[in-house]
């Protein structure tokens, strides 16, 4: 508080504690135990981005309702979806925040700092925790009251565009039931930072949680999947957080799933936002098969309305500072993979947005034309492999620089680059070794060959979206299929997928060839990239599934001394067009009448006298076809491993 008032009491911060937010307390507070200084540095840089952040706010509560509208607008467009409620023919009917007359208690900023006293009183609670029956404790169970549902709320808003800060300054007059807001798709106003420091995730977990969202497989999302109950203090009932939801069991955490594509129904296309997300629901339906009208409360929702009532959880604590503690145990422990899945859906939701973003500044885009990139990669090899630039390369490049004479690489420097390049100076890079790699994953899959990169065909999804559009054209095709209800044919397709996902999943343990490729692992990209841009990599001539890994600059220098030679001359004119007026010159020539298998493959220098002009050309020889030509024409022909013979034709 010491720093945070001298930076206060310099005058030039007068928005700091007006901008001030929950998650940017966490992160500074996660920066304490670095040092003073640093801990000085990232109050000062939060105290500027809060100044700059209140013009971003003022901007975007003036813009948000109308970009709200149009995007909304759009996306119904795009599905089909009337958008009268957006165009004002059935406006959204505001709802009034709940319990708006109640002031919202000021928590103020305190350091959890804890005493000696409440140090012990923690641990006295911590002890009845673990020692009740079962292992679990429930808060006091609260009567729930029943509510009609609110007419307007199918024409609440989806589109989740709004900033961290504009839903934590709006969720404050809800008193922090963010549920209750203008749409449940409001993420809770915590970033990533901040959640690692609230709930002790390392940042190996957090990247875990970043390469779950993007294989898309949830480990909690589905009927068949395993909830998640803490095994000593159960969540609070939902009937803690909202009177209207149920309060008779203790919920459980489960992550939100779609297993087909929806109506095309606003109701039902809003749930599209929040797919993976994990949610707390009431235990009533799993033994009794009851219904609760009350519905879930998102985790996120709920955990934010904890941190700002930790006395929900703890009645009779003696202060808010124990009770917030209290409540970063149980984070830090049996609730913790709940903020795992939390963190994970972050990652989906910023690529969400990240869609939303790019539509909004083109509508015209479709599924092929937003992934240009990746499909320039896969499909267009010469917008990736483009040229060398062959300029910028020797007015930078200088061999003692090399990436060889770095010390990690220096047991894998040989000396045989000596022999093909005298003029060298150091040893290159050349070997066999994938312990080139400090990824241990990628070294693992490097060990059991190059033929480990994933297809397309061996893609689940893929496969069972191919399955699906088979299944359509048989629903269209065969009159017998027609008649039958749509309610059958939907079990139908459902009972084909499982059963087309499980074959493919037998089909790739069988064929798998390490127990996990993680191609799409942040670490293992990287690593790609750094060998790749430092060496080439190519299979041997005696185990072409093994790699052999060549210093880039040495295969560079190599192929310089080559072209710089007598061998070559240059030309500004296209190879394919220099080919082609090659073949139709040398038309006349017969193929060379010998068996493919006793010359597999040959290396042929053709030099035209009349024009002095020179190309050589690699292909085996069983494709070489008949050329004409009218002049004078010197050939070589050259086996490898013999001397090359000249002839005059």
């Amino acid at each position: 508080m010491t720093s945070i008032k001298a930076i206060w009491d310099t005058g030039r911060f007068s928005n700091f504690f007006e901008m001030l937010r929950l998650s940017d307390l966490a992160v500074l507070a996660s920066t304490w135990d670095k040092g003073a200084v640093i801990f000085q540095n990232e109050l000062r840089g939060l105290a500027e981005r809060l100044e700059r952040s209140k013009v971003e706010y003022d901007r975007e509560c003036r813009e948000l309702p109308g970009r709200t509208a149009s995007i909304e607008s759009l996306f119904l467009r795009i599905w089909g979806v009337s958008d009268a409620h957006v165009r004002g023919v059935a406006a959204p009917k505001e709802r009034r925040p709940h319990n708006a007359t109640q002031h919202s208690r000021q928590l103020g900023i305190q350091a959890l700092e804890i005493g000696q006293d409440e140090l012990e009183e923690m641990e006295q609670v911590l002890a009845i925790i673990n020692a009740t029956t079962a292992g679990k404790i429930s808060p006091p169970r609260r009567i729930r009251r029943y509510t009609t549902a609110d007419p307007g709320a199918q024409f609440t808003a989806f589109a989740p565009i709004a900033s961290e800060r504009w839903v934590e300054h709006t969720c404050v007059g809800f008193r922090h039931t963010i549920w209750r807001m203008d749409t449940f798709n409001h993420l809770s106003p915590m970033s990533i930072k901040a959640l690692q420091f609230i709930a002790g995730i390392t940042d190996e977990e957090a990247l875990k949680c970043q390469e779950t969202a993007l294989d898309g497989e949830l480990e909690h999302a589905g009927r068949m999947s395993k909830s998640i109950e803490p095994s000593d203090l159960s969540y609070p009932p939902l009937s803690y957080l909202d009177p209207d939801k149920c309060g008779d069991t203790p919920p459980v955490c489960m992550q939100k799933g779609m297993k087909q594509p929806p109506n095309l129904q606003l109701r039902s296309l809003r749930k599209v936002w929040s797919t993976g997300r994990p949610y707390l629901k009431c235990q009533c339906g799993r033994d009794s098969q009851k219904d609760c009208p009350g519905g879930p409360i998102w985790f996120d929702h709920a955990l934010r309305y904890m941190l700002a009532h930790p006395d929900i959880l703890f009645l009779n604590m003696s202060s808010i500072r124990v009770q917030t503690s209290m409540l970063f145990h149980f984070l830090r422990t049996s609730w913790k993979p709940a903020v795992l899945d939390y963190i994970t859906f972050i990652n989906i939701r910023h690529v969400m947005m990240g869609f939303i973003a790019c539509l909004e500044a083109d509508a015209t885009l479709d599924a092929e034309s937003y992934n240009e990139a990746i499909a320039a990669k896969l499909c267009k090899p010469f917008d990736v492999f483009r040229d060398f630039d062959l300029d910028y390369w020797l007015e930078n490049y200088k061999e003692e620089d090399c990436h060889c004479n770095a010390e990690r690489n220096a047991n894998f420097r040989n000396e045989c680059t000596f022999q093909l390049d005298p003029g060298a100076k150091r040893a290159h890079f050349v070997t066999m070794d994938t312990t080139i790699s400090d990824n241990p994953k990628l070294r693992a899959m490097m060990n059991r060959g190059l033929n480990h990169i994933p297809m397309k065909a061996m893609d689940i999804n893929e496969a069972a979206g191919e399955v699906n559009s088979l299944l359509d054209k048989l629903f269209e095709m065969h009159v017998d299929i027609e008649d039958i209800p749509e309610k059958q044919k939907r079990r139908i397709r459902r009972l084909v997928e499982e059963k087309v996902r499980q074959m493919m999943r037998t089909f790739l343990g069988c064929r798998r060839h390490v127990v996990a490729e993680p191609i799409d692992s942040v670490q293992v990209r990287r690593e790609f990239e750094m060998i790749t841009d430092k060496f080439m990599i190519t299979p041997t001539d005696k185990a072409a599934n093994t790699a052999s890994f060549v210093c880039v600059n040495f295969i560079r220098t190599l192929a310089l001394q080559r072209l710089s030679g007598l061998d070559f001359a240059k030309s500004d004119e296209l190879p394919y067009s220099i080919a082609t007026r090659l073949k139709e010159k040398l038309r006349h020539l017969e193929p060379m009448q010998v068996n493919s298998r006793d010359l597999p493959y040959i290396m042929t220098v053709y030099i035209v006298q009349s024009t002095q002009e020179l190309i050589q050309m690699d292909y085996e020889h069983s494709r070489l076809g008949p050329l004409t030509y009218d002049g004078p024409v010197r050939m070589f022909a050259q086996v490898p491993g013999q001397e090359r013979v000249s002839f005059l034709q």
